[in-house]
């Protein structure tokens, strides 16, 4: 997949504009193999949420 394709499915399936975008990338990231790094589970993915 080219940086032009992933970016295009990344604007598909984000939506920022309704507060999603963490939750969304999330997903779209689990989709491709991450994994959220928790306390005791290394990962590759670190979300800080501040509201």
């Amino acid at each position: 997949m080219s940086i032009t394709e992933y970016n295009a499915v990344v604007a598909q399936r984000v939506d920022v504009a309704s507060g999603l975008m963490i939750e969304g990338m999330l997903k779209l990231l689990s989709e491709q193999g991450f994994s959220e790094q928790s306390k005791g589970r290394p990962g590759q993915v670190h979300l800080e949420k501040y509201w």
